[in-house]
Order: C-alpha cells, then structure tokens, then sequence
C-alpha cells in the first residue's frame, strides 16, 4: 500500500542534525551577554521572587513589575534553580 521508508531516514537525519546543533552551540551559550536591555530587568525580578519567596507578587526593586505573565517568571525560576548552583547570578540560567 503505502511506502513509509523515506520517514524513517528523514527523522533520523533531524535527530542527527539536532544532535549537531547542541553539541555545536551549547559551549558558547553560558559566555551570552543579556541581549536585551529588559532581559536583565526580567532576571532580576525572578531573582527578587526566589530571594523574597513571594510568587505572585513581581517586583523590581521596589517598583512593581507585571510585564509579562507570571507563568514566565515562574518559568525563569525554576530552570534557575536547576541549573544554576549559589546565588543564581547567571543570566544564561
């Protein structure tokens, strides 16, 4: 009936091309400078919320900071905590 033959060679070259790709710019994703200037805003108030283990309400500084859904910065939390291991200083976390 149908020939499928030609999706199993071209998943595996995705998944090789993948494969590449992360060994290819994980080194050089830690050495990232903040790209934009609101990202090390938005860092520093996930940082705020993990300092002060308040969840819901977003500040930065003392100003509040409801720029984004809360969901992200939730988000910014977590894979800081699993990635980065002290004070959580690094921005590609």
């Amino acid at each position: 009936m149908f020939n499928f033959k030609f999706l199993s060679s071209s998943w595996k070259t995705a998944a090789v091309l993948l494969l590449v790709s992360i060994f290819a710019f994980a080194p050089g994703i830690s050495s990232l400078p903040v790209l934009d200037r609101d990202e090390a805003r938005f860092a520093q108030a996930s940082k705020q919320m993990m300092q002060t283990s308040d969840f819901i309400d977003i500040r930065f500084q003392e100003e509040a900071r409801h720029k984004k859904p809360i969901g992200i910065y939730w988000a910014q939390v977590l894979t800081s905590k699993a990635f980065d291991e002290g004070a959580h200083t690094e921005i590609w976390a």
